[in-house]
């Protein structure tokens, strides 16, 4: 959407907004005012409506493991937003997007938790995977980690179904979004894990991933907490 449609977009929003005033002439004026701009640029009523759809982004790598592309679609998810990769030249981004501020609880909720898995992360590797000396298979077991806590983290999130009008909306946006240049999964290519230690690595992750929790400190947690999130 091009910078000059979001202006009169916002616009005409602000004149339907005094449309509503207990100022019978003022209200008149206002919602003549508005039509008068719809017919002029020709804005229909579904433009209005796809215009209350906000996008929040979060930078990410190029290239990201299969567990951090799940939590970005789960907390979308739990929280009423859908999520797509961006890429801007050489930098990527992770971005949500709902309505009524659902892609920036969404790319909250998504931020603290990252940061708590990669610090799980981290100590998982300088404890049980400490003796693991092949890079490509500490990288692996780690992720394998990461997934298990993730699971974890999705079985504590309450899901929140949007309406029929609220999807409805949601599947227009994503289609004018046109042709996206996506993340690419990464690959790490092992030998010699077996299966067991894989097992394990994703059980372990799941007992850390059920100490996850969003602090209520901020303004985006206390939406989050008014949404219903149980964490």
């Amino acid at each position: 959407m091009s910078v000059n449609k979001q202006k009169i977009l916002a616009k005409i929003k602000k004149c339907l907004a005094l449309s509503q005033s207990a100022n019978e002439h003022g209200a008149a004026q206002a919602l003549k005012h508005a039509q008068a701009l719809m017919r002029e640029h020709q804005i229909s009523s579904d433009d209005l409506a796809l215009a209350n759809i906000e996008e929040c982004g979060i930078d990410c790598a190029n290239q990201l493991p299969a567990w951090q592309q799940a939590l970005a679609t789960l907390c979308g998810l739990a929280l009423g937003a859908k999520v797509y990769t961006k890429g801007y030249h050489n930098a990527m981004q992770i971005k949500f997007y709902g309505l009524n501020g659902r892609a920036e609880m969404a790319a909250y909720a998504y931020e603290v938790l990252l940061r708590q898995v990669r610090k799980e992360r981290r100590h998982y590797l300088k404890t049980h995977l400490n003796h693991v000396r092949k890079a490509s298979n500490k990288t692996y077991r780690a992720d394998e980690f990461c997934n298990g806590w993730v699971n974890a983290v999705w079985q504590k999130l309450q899901e929140f179904a949007l309406s029929p009008q609220e999807t409805d909306l949601m599947n227009q946006y994503h289609k004018q979004l046109g042709e996206m240049k996506t993340a690419k999964p990464r690959s790490v290519r092992v030998k010699g894990i077996s299966s067991v230690s894989r097992a394990l690595d994703r059980w372990r992750g799941e007992i850390a991933g059920e100490k996850a929790e969003l602090h209520r400190g901020v303004d985006g947690a206390a939406q989050v907490k008014q949404l219903g999130v149980s964490v």
